[in-house]
């Protein structure tokens, strides 16, 4: 399954869920608390290689997290959703 690190800007994917063997019960606790919920749409607005940052629209707010935390979430497309 894709992680959220792999989308290109202008890409839009839906939230699935958090891999619990790469991620701590705090960090998926903040993520939560910024809208990180599972089957919400997740839209790509930049990434930032030099500083390994990405940038989210996540229920109307845009969101930045590190690569390393984007790599513990995982998505589906939304054009193979059915």
């Amino acid at each position: 399954m894709k992680t959220l690190d792999t989308m290109q800007e202008g890409e839009s994917a839906k939230l699935v869920n958090f891999n619990h063997e790469t991620i701590s019960g705090s960090q998926m606790t903040e993520l939560l608390e910024l809208g990180f919920i599972p089957g919400i749409s997740v839209h790509c607005v930049q990434k930032i290689p030099l500083l390994r940052k990405h940038i989210f629209l996540v229920g109307g707010v845009r969101v930045g997290l590190r690569s390393e935390d984007c790599q513990s979430i995982r998505i589906e497309d939304l054009n193979t959703l059915s």
